[in-house]
């Protein structure tokens, strides 16, 4: 059973670490350990279904320890900023009034016509309407028109 519970700990802590290397755009709308515990869950809960072989216990345990594990996330998560950043990111600015930050699209592996088609997805279809563009930890980006760019502070 131990073996089990180390197994789950491990390959979850490997899952967050892939898709955070995966980028912001892959993740959607879930923080990427929200979307690692779905998958989790998913593949998890077929095991002992599919194979009745397998004792059930071998599917209710892993998921109890993910249960747990994301509870102790959570809170680790409202604790430290450090461990909310690992696991969740953090917001970039990714238009200023300069322009596009072409070395942050760079960096989040988004290409301008992918940051462009996500601004017309908020009504914004000429960069001189806007003086911010931040692309949220969770994959979501907020437009801050022109004028209004002086309350943003990240």
């Amino acid at each position: 059973m131990l073996t089990i519970v180390v197994r789950v700990f491990i390959i979850y802590l490997i899952a967050i670490v892939v898709m955070r290397l995966m980028g912001k755009r892959q993740i959607g709308e879930m923080e990427p350990f929200e979307l690692v515990i779905t998958l989790i869950i998913a593949d998890l809960a077929t095991i002992p279904m599919s194979d009745p072989t397998i004792p059930i216990w071998y599917g209710i345990l892993p998921l109890l320890v993910i249960q747990v594990i994301h509870f102790f996330v959570v809170k680790l998560q409202y604790k430290s900023e450090t461990v909310r950043k690992i696991l969740s990111g953090s917001p970039v600015i990714v238009v200023t009034p300069k322009g596009i930050d072409h070395k942050k699209l760079k960096q989040l592996d988004i290409c301008e016509d992918e940051l462009l088609e996500l601004l017309r997805g908020k009504d914004v279809f000429d960069l001189q309407d806007i003086d911010y563009a931040i692309l949220e930890s969770n994959g979501k980006i907020s437009v801050v028109p022109k004028g209004e760019g002086k309350k943003v502070s990240l």
